[in-house]
């Protein structure tokens, strides 16, 4: 359930069925205003959500595999210690999205807007980010096994103790990177690399000196 054509055949669902420890398998909600709503440990199997918005959703502990969430707009939505497996976020637009300590296997987003992307202390194996424009992308802490990026633009990506495989941005347009001494495992391009020079050298205290110096 992980592609908008795959939606035929779920079963309608209302934010009022959106509570604690909710277990929805083959469910849909659509066009719902989900503001206010704060459910922990709910498991999601083989559902979509789409065109739904809030001001703040709140989904700690959720469990969520083979999920799709399309056109979803919100301004702050939490997802802090959540588990993804086999999910498509599509065209979403979100003012900060707190999925901390959270889970993320076979991940794909594309062509959304996130103005703060947090993934601090999350265990990523497989993330896929196509299209999208990402304010801030905070992965300090986390453990990643594969972050790849194409396309869209980032305009700050924090790395601070990081544990990286690799984390490949050489196709998308970076304006700048943190903590140049926790980037082992990043994947860059050389028009990158050069724009990575000066912070890289002040940080392992290389003095450049021109001909006029």
């Amino acid at each position: 359930m992980t592609e908008r054509e795959d939606l035929q055949g779920l079963a309608p669902a209302l934010p009022a069925e959106l509570i604690g420890r909710a277990e929805w398998d083959g469910m849909s909600i659509d066009g719902a205003d989900l503001s206010g709503v704060n459910a922990s440990r709910v498991h999601l199997i083989e559902c979509a959500m789409t065109r739904c918005h809030a001001d703040t959703l709140e989904l700690p502990g959720l469990v969520a595999a083979e999920v799709y969430v399309g056109a979803f707009s919100a301004g702050t939505w939490r997802l802090k210690d959540s588990e993804w497996r086999d999910a498509t976020w599509a065209d979403i637009r979100v003012g900060a999205l707190m999925a901390d300590n959270s889970s993320m296997v076979d991940v794909t987003i594309r062509g959304s807007k996130i103005d703060l992307f947090s993934l601090r202390g999350a265990k990523v194996k497989h993330l896929t980010l196509t299209d999208c424009r990402v304010g801030t992308l905070d992965i300090s802490m986390s453990k990643i096994d594969e972050l790849t990026m194409s396309g869209g633009t980032v305009g700050e990506l924090l790395t601070d103790d990081a544990r990286m495989k690799r984390v490949d941005v050489s196709e998308t347009e970076v304006h700048a990177v943190g903590h140049p001494g926790s980037l082992r495992g990043l994947v860059v391009s050389p028009a990158q690399m050069i724009d990575m020079a000066e912070a890289l050298a002040t940080h392992l205290g290389i003095v450049v000196r021109t001909a006029d110096d």
